[in-house]
């Protein structure tokens, strides 16, 4: 099922990044970020290009992402460590 929106939130979650840090990335202001996360804007593809290259992913896992997908708290401590 295509659904961008949950793809970003769980990307970042997944790899313990800060709304601030992917703000930064994509060279945009953190509440333009915000608004892709809460589905206010739409993510150009070029964003979503950039996004895929840092999770070393396709744009396609964006899309359809799989909706079972969840960040399990053990996973982000390990990475963290």
């Amino acid at each position: 099922m295509i659904n961008v929106l949950k793809a970003l939130i769980l990307y970042r979650e997944r790899n313990n990044k800060s709304e601030d840090n992917l703000a930064n990335y994509l060279r945009i202001q953190k509440k333009a970020y915000k608004r892709y996360e809460s589905w206010d804007r739409e993510s150009s593809i070029e964003k979503l290009y950039k996004l895929a290259k840092l999770y070393n992913s396709t744009i396609d896992d964006f899309i359809y992402v799989d909706e079972k997908l969840t960040v399990k708290s053990e996973e982000v401590c390990h990475q963290m460590i």
